[in-house]
């Protein structure tokens, strides 16, 4: 008779993006889906591993959401680098740490895949900000910039 503990145990290693507390993985070997809770977890470590129906031990590299920053009516100067140094007033609507969200307060000329430089004092800790971008998005007066 062979007992759970004969069976061969296979490693294998995925990568999921935690969504509200959980992972949603399916067990490479067998393809049975799970839904874990991986609140206690996801604090202290990045890698947790689990043991599957089918024996196999699945390490599972959580990836987890960036961070929001609120700006809250941030304000600051928009430059962009493409159109001969234009400066133009915006307000810092969003920010994460790939990406930022502005309003423009008047005209300007900004394109998509335009660099840009964004200048603004950080509220928290009183300091001068300079970051590089690259326009992804032109909603008018809404633009969102990717950093570099």
């Amino acid at each position: 008779m062979i007992t759970p503990s004969d069976l061969p145990t296979r490693q294998l290693t995925i990568d999921r993006k935690v969504i509200d507390n959980f992972i949603y993985y399916q067990c490479p070997q067998c393809t049975k889906r799970r839904k874990i809770n991986v609140k206690k977890f996801k604090n202290n470590r990045k890698t947790i591993s689990i043991r599957c129906y089918c024996h196999s031990i699945i390490k599972v590299n959580l990836i987890l959401p960036e961070p929001l920053i609120d700006f809250s009516q941030q304000t600051g100067v928009l430059i962009n680098l493409t159109r001969g140094s234009q400066q133009t007033r915006i307000t810092i609507l969003k920010s994460l740490q790939s990406k930022i969200e502005i309003r423009i307060q008047g005209r300007h000329l900004t394109r998509k895949g335009d660099r840009v430089k964004i200048h603004y004092r950080d509220t928290a800790t009183r300091k001068e900000v300079f970051v590089r971008a690259i326009v992804t998005h032109n909603y008018g007066k809404l633009i969102s910039c990717m950093l570099t």
